[in-house]
């Protein structure tokens, strides 16, 4: 009896342990968790959603591809393996993981320095490999927070500056040009175009014309379906159709090849020519021609592919990242920012492999997919499905497909990538109070839009980051400082700056320090207390210091405070402490008590108590007014009876 007690405290121990284990493996294999409760009511949404969404990806990534400036098959194949891993990882239920216009901009620019199409091919599967593997070490560091240091002006203008790029790299199949010079940046891209007008492709530009009028009027067909789609059924069918605007594109743009092909099988439009048949085999990806050629180069070239990996790995976390979360608000589920490194490194990875080029999330495909009501990553899977049997089955058609489709698709989806909005409003719809903050952010907005169109995508994206991160240290190091003073009419203390009927007592300075007390921040607030304490109306005597927006103080600027407080007692000031949280408080009592409770060593024992109390309770603005008047009311009778002695 007493084996079997001990035998089964020894399996206490292994049954813990194996239930942390499964945890664990569910929470870095997230289907694990949901598969095995998924209803079957709902494989037959996922399933028509899914076919709807691999359709979609079949005509997008090819478009896609065009962008990336390399063989247009690879973008159907960032459209299988990798959305078939995400639905394995994931942790979104509406994500589509396949190939993104963002990140194929800036895969294009990455590429610009190799001329040949089949290097920068193979090549793109390297760099799916090494920004995967750079993703999963950011995973591994917990580096999924770094999103939060980019504000919304500087993703704003990232995105508007690469729409505007992505455009200008859609000119020469807009215009049909077969020879075009392999040009860098958009302005020397634009003058080509114009230097080379007169082999133009007019045919061409009619039909390009004509394919941007569709997707126009089926997204405006959508917009008005979604408003009327409760009261009809015509307008329910008319979304649905509008919905697969890129489908219709390439089909319209296949009929017209086919029904305008010679007898000699040319074609009056430049089309997408050789696709290839069936799935793509297994191939290393260090193992390619152009990879050796890269490997046995220049150490430089090589060290700048690979720097240029890490930069791929965060912007494509970061376009996709901020898609799926944007739906996920909208739909309630929460998403794990960690695991979603892991999902597309692993998805880039694995993709790689198969000729992938780095995946990315896209805004209008999850978008898309819930409103399609999608409930599950199974649909991933059937997305990827779809693209497999378009690839067995359709190859032939697509060859036929006009470069004028890609062109039209491209150019209207990157059109609603512009954000204009964003600075006309930063720049005059703004309250006068934040008109300084706002136009601040303004500032980022160009910074960010005018690096990415002349700096390329790449740089574009480093130089926003860079200018993001230079915004949270300068507001780190210059918070917010004001002198307060009491608007009667409200009997509150507020900014005297901002607030022409705020008044100030005389001999008393209210001082707010509006941000962390810290290291990169103490300089700052000494500066501006005894800048103001200076320029005050009438000298003074009191230092009334709020500390309500002080949320921390580290031992940098304690002793910058000390100082402060060192000299003051000096200069026979005096300093009350308003409104700071417990934690500032303790600190504060516990390091600078002494300095505190020394300026009044000179009075009365009972004094000499108040201060004591003072520094250990919350003092209010209006307590510590009240204290600081009776005190200087004191100090200014004991000038009088010293300067008048009886």
């Amino acid at each position: 009896m007493a084996e079997a007690a001990y035998q089964q405290l020894e399996a206490q121990p292994l049954h813990t342990t194996w239930h942390a284990l499964k945890g664990r493996v569910a929470a870095r294999v997230p289907i694990l968790s949901w598969l095995s409760t998924y209803e079957g009511k709902y494989l037959m949404v996922d399933l028509t959603a899914g076919v709807s969404l691999g359709t979609m990806c079949l005509a997008q990534t090819l478009a896609h591809a065009t962008i990336a400036t390399t063989d247009p098959i690879q973008g159907p194949y960032c459209a299988l393996v990798p959305p078939f891993i995400y639905a394995v990882l994931g942790t979104s239920k509406h994500g589509s993981v396949s190939s993104g216009a963002m990140a194929a901009m800036i895969l294009a620019n990455v590429l610009q320095p190799f001329p040949d199409q089949q290097d920068r091919t193979e090549l793109a599967s390297l760099l799916a490999l090494l920004s995967g593997f750079f993703q999963v070490l950011m995973g591994v560091f917990d580096l999924a927070s770094a999103v939060r240091f980019l504000s919304q002006p500087t993703l704003s203008g990232f995105v508007t500056g690469g729409a505007v790029l992505i455009i200008v790299s859609q000119l020469k199949g807009f215009f049909g040009y077969t020879q075009f010079p392999h040009a860098g940046g958009p302005f020397q891209k634009v003058l080509a175009c114009i230097q080379q007008i007169h082999q133009a492709n007019w045919v061409n530009v009619g039909l390009c014309s004509c394919l941007i009028l569709i997707i126009v009027s089926c997204k405006r067909l959508k917009a008005t379906a979604k408003r009327e789609q409760k009261q009809s059924l015509i307008w329910r069918m008319a979304g649905r159709v509008a919905q697969i605007k890129e489908i219709l594109v390439v089909v319209f743009g296949i009929l017209f090849v086919r029904l305008t092909k010679q007898e000699d099988g040319s074609t009056l439009v430049p089309s997408v020519g050789y696709i290839p048949e069936g799935l793509p085999p297994l191939r290393l990806p260090w193992q390619l021609n152009a990879t050796e050629k890269l490997l046995n180069g220049p150490a430089d070239v090589l060290h700048g592919f690979v720097l240029s990996g890490a930069i791929v790995a965060f912007s494509t976390f970061l376009t996709s990242y901020s898609s799926f979360k944007k739906q996920a608000l909208a739909c309630d589920y929460n998403l794990d920012a960690r695991q979603e490194l892991y999902a597309l490194g692993a998805a880039g990875i694995l993709g790689s492999f198969f000729g992938a080029f780095p995946p990315s999330g896209s805004l209008s495909r999850t978008g898309l997919a819930v409103q399609l009501g999608v409930h599950s990553q199974i649909c991933s899977i059937f997305t990827a499905l779809t693209v497999a049997a378009g690839l067995i089955c359709l190859a032939p058609a697509l060859e036929d497909l006009p470069k004028a489709s890609l062109a039209a698709i491209v150019m209207v989806s990157a059109e609603g990538l512009m954000d204009f909005k964003m600075p006309l409003q930063l720049w005059g719809s703004t309250p006068k109070t934040f008109r300084s903050s706002f136009r601040k952010d303004l500032i980022v907005w160009f910074v960010g839009f005018l690096c990415t169109i002349l700096a390329g995508a790449l740089y574009g994206i480093m130089l926003s980051v860079l200018v993001a991160l230079a915004q949270v240290v300068a507001e780190a190091a210059t918070p917010q400082a004001v002198t307060l003073g009491e608007v009667p009419r409200l009997k509150q203390w507020h900014d005297v700056d901002r607030w022409a009927e705020a008044e100030t007592l005389p001999g008393i300075l209210v001082f707010e320090f509006r941000g962390p007390l810290v290291f990169a921040s103490a300089e700052w607030f000494e500066e501006e207390v005894e800048r103001r304490r200076l320029q005050a109306k009438s000298k003074v005597n009191f230092v009334i210091l709020c500390m309500g927006a002080v949320a921390t103080i580290d031992y940098s600027a304690l002793e910058i405070l000390r100082g402060i407080l060192l000299e003051w007692r000096r200069k026979g000031l005096h300093c009350l402490v308003a409104d700071a949280n417990s934690t500032v408080l303790e600190l504060l009592r516990e390091q600078l008590g002494h300095e505190l409770l020394q300026q009044f060593q000179t009075k009365p024992a009972g004094q000499t108590a108040e201060v004591h109390f003072e520094i250990q309770e919350v003092l209010s603005i209006e307590d510590a007014v009240i204290v600081a008047s009776q005190k200087l009311k004191c100090l200014q009778a004991d000038s009088k009876r010293m300067a008048d002695p009886v």
